[in-house]
């Protein structure tokens, strides 16, 4: 019997016709605010539109709706949403499944880094905390939604989820923090050596 329905995917073709049309959209914000850019700046900008788009793919695709209610039964809610803290880090642990764990630590663990890049700064500690936990809470809260409209669990909500995706999200800030602290004192020691070999010379 065939499904009525249909199932709607970022494939790669797809996706990189999506990636081109918003960094195009992008560049021309970008030329009417006539922001002065580096070639390296842009290559940023458009690393990190490439990277959300992944995060949107990885995350809530693909979306798959029915309008034959016999194809997807009522089920139930545990296959929409997990409200229990470390349940399924704890089921992934003990199944050896760890690229699940560590899959979803890694999610947000570039986008402190890429803000940082961006900004030429890392962000403080508080505000990345913030941005961290409403993208991740977003993307949970986005899942449930399109389960609920669906009445398919596409993606599973998952409180364990945020929590990996937040811990992630905080060591980028770590990593982003220490690479500013390494050229500051770089730069530091490049300024200091001059006077140093003057005071011997002289």
């Amino acid at each position: 019997m065939k499904t009525i329905g249909f199932s709607f995917d970022l494939h790669p073709p797809l996706f990189m016709i999506v990636f081109v049309i918003l960094c195009g959209i992008t560049c021309f914000i970008l030329k009417k605010r006539k922001a002065n850019m580096t070639v390296k700046q842009l290559f940023f900008v458009a690393t990190t539109i490439f990277y959300s788009l992944s995060v949107v793919k990885l995350t809530l695709l693909p979306i798959t709706i029915s309008f034959d209610k016999t194809s997807y039964p009522d089920m139930p809610w545990k296959y929409y949403y997990q409200l229990i803290p470390f349940q399924t880090i704890i089921s992934a642990w003990k199944q050896g499944n760890l690229l699940q764990v560590v899959g979803n630590i890694v999610l947000l663990l570039p986008l402190p880094i890429l803000i940082g890049l961006l900004k030429k700064r890392s962000t403080g500690f508080f505000r990345t905390l913030t941005v961290v936990i409403s993208v991740s809470l977003g993307i949970e809260l986005t899942q449930l939604l399109i389960n609920c409209l669906t009445g398919i669990p596409n993606k599973v909500a998952d409180v364990d989820d945020f929590i990996l995706n937040s811990i992630g999200g905080l060591v980028g800030w770590a990593t982003i923090k220490l690479y500013f602290v390494l050229i500051r004192e770089k730069k530091d020691q490049s300024f200091h050596l001059p006077n140093s070999a003057d005071n011997s010379t002289n």
